[in-house]
């Protein structure tokens, strides 16, 4: 077994602050979740096994004295004169005092067997260690685990679909986990980039914006869901963009040159004299963008407007423009079929 404090890559001096902050960056580093380089999983096991007895007093004590000896099977650490379990090594007194040149007297009323405390209180194997005991442990390890993720709906209008845009949208969450510290709620304001191009029902992940972690787990990430609003006057097909646009009859009758919005600057359009109801003037590459690159084309839908009023010169006009429709009538060639 390596060396646990070169594992947790602190001094054997440390403080228990100081190599419980190792180990929360460690874990967080070496997470399965987060990093997948080959040798994470087993790194992190060790990170794990380390904490174990580094951040319990009586553990680091037997470590600080016996070694990788105290995970042998069957270690005991009791008075001077019990032998080492049938181990065939002689005496504990006689072994200890070879091994480090000093005297088992000084545990001589200490009683003392080794197990993971993965395998007492936080669900692990002992399997994960390769030995076993009864001691209950007074540490306040536990297991890795990733926070939840928090999942939002962000509604957009069409133009902000496809020009892309950055939106603030408010979060609440709990506060981070603390053993026996009661949890609150903290508001925060998060900013999401929303890319161009972006469409209905696609998803955006925000790193580490979820609920937090546990136990040096990694943090979950915030998914924000796009929902694009319906528009009265605008809609999209693919690449293309159809654009309602409202003309008067005399536009209509007679023909004209109007100014119409695009993703870009407004353009200047001519429309041809005897326009009828949705009949469609074309406007190339000004739509939405290609995903191979350009755009698609904008198609203006024309579609004449009858003034409404009560004034009688209206109403006269409206008589006078009956002669000039078919003499069968406009709904002459109307079917159900």
């Amino acid at each position: 077994m390596p060396d646990l404090y070169r594992v947790l890559e602190v001094q054997r001096d440390a403080t228990l602050e100081i190599i419980k902050k190792s180990y929360k960056r460690l874990i967080r580093q070496y997470h399965p979740d987060i990093n997948k380089s080959p040798d994470a999983v087993e790194r992190f096991q060790e990170i794990k096994k380390a904490y174990e007895v580094l951040s319990n007093p009586d553990d680091r004590k037997m470590y600080d004295h016996y070694g990788d000896m105290m995970f042998k099977e069957g270690f005991r650490s009791e008075t001077p004169d019990t032998s080492w379990d049938n181990s065939g090594m002689g005496s504990f007194e006689s072994f200890f005092q070879g091994f480090t040149g000093e005297s088992a007297s000084t545990y001589e009323n200490s009683s003392y067997s080794w197990e993971p405390r993965s395998s007492r209180n936080s669900g692990f194997s002992s399997n994960d260690f390769g030995f076993g005991g009864n001691r209950q442990s007074r540490s306040d390890f536990e297991p890795p685990e990733r926070g939840v993720d928090i999942h939002v709906n962000l509604s957009l209008n069409t133009i902000e679909a496809i020009q892309g845009c950055q939106k603030k949208i408010q979060l609440r969450r709990p506060s981070r986990w603390k053993r026996n510290q009661k949890q609150s709620m903290n508001s925060e304001i998060v900013s999401v980039e929303v890319p161009a191009n972006t469409l209905g029902g696609s998803e955006i992940k925000i790193q580490g914006k979820g609920n937090f972690g546990k136990g040096g787990g990694a943090d979950g990430n915030l998914i924000v869901r796009i929902d694009v609003q319906p528009s009265s006057q605008l809609f999209r097909e693919g690449a293309n963009l159809l654009l309602l646009v409202p003309i008067t009859l005399k536009e209509a009758i007679q023909g004209s040159q109007i100014e119409v919005p695009t993703l870009g600057k407004s353009l200047k359009i001519r429309i041809p004299k005897g326009v009828k109801m949705g009949q469609k003037l074309r406007i190339k590459s000004k739509g939405a963008p290609l995903e191979g690159g350009g755009f698609g084309d904008l198609y203006l839908i024309l579609y004449p407007v009858a003034p409404i009023s009560d004034d009688p010169r209206l109403q006269q006009l409206a008589q006078s423009l009956e002669e000039f429709y078919p003499a069968a009538g406009v709904r002459s060639s109307l079917t159900f079929t």
